[in-house]
């Protein structure tokens, strides 16, 4: 899924970064309760 267009690249990067921050908060959410 490769791009020449790098303003889709970075905001693809960006929400996969942002997805993957959610998930590993809510796991650190799981684990402290």
């Amino acid at each position: 899924m490769l791009t020449t267009e790098p303003g889709l690249a970075r905001n693809f990067l960006s929400i996969a970064l942002g997805g993957f921050g959610v998930l590993v908060a809510v796991l650190i959410g799981v684990a402290l309760s």
